[in-house]
């Protein structure tokens, strides 16, 4: 997943990412719901933390999450990447879900981008 926000300042808040295999229902992530309280599973990348508002890279926060205790929060103005690896089964077929906000509606819009290699 990639973020790319405009010049002015804005954050964004990232919840509840599953990816369902509806064959098991079952969600292949580990921590999408970042209840751990920080991105075990993930693996972050991020232009530089010079160009964050107040120095707020991605991490997770407490508040204001959409749903459970715990949200990633970014401020960042150039493009953020959270990557998560996970095996699938050729021919069986996963429900990609996240919630996303736009924390600064001011500041214009910002782009999710949801990569599949």
């Amino acid at each position: 997943m990639g973020e790319g926000g405009g010049g002015a300042d804005h954050y964004w808040l990232l919840d509840e990412v599953s990816v369902n295999h509806t064959n098991t229902n079952t969600d292949v992530l580990i921590n999408g719901d970042f209840e751990t309280g920080n991105l075990n599973g993930w693996t972050q990348y991020c232009n530089t933390t010079a160009n964050c508002v107040a120095g707020y890279s991605t991490q997770t926060v407490t508040s204001p999450c959409h749903s459970g205790s715990h949200c990633v929060y970014d401020a960042c103005k150039n493009t953020d990447y959270l990557e998560q690896a996970f095996s699938t089964v050729v021919g069986d077929y996963y429900i990609i879900s996240y919630y996303l906000r736009n924390g600064n509606a001011d500041a214009g819009p910002i782009a999710m981008y949801v990569t599949l290699t």
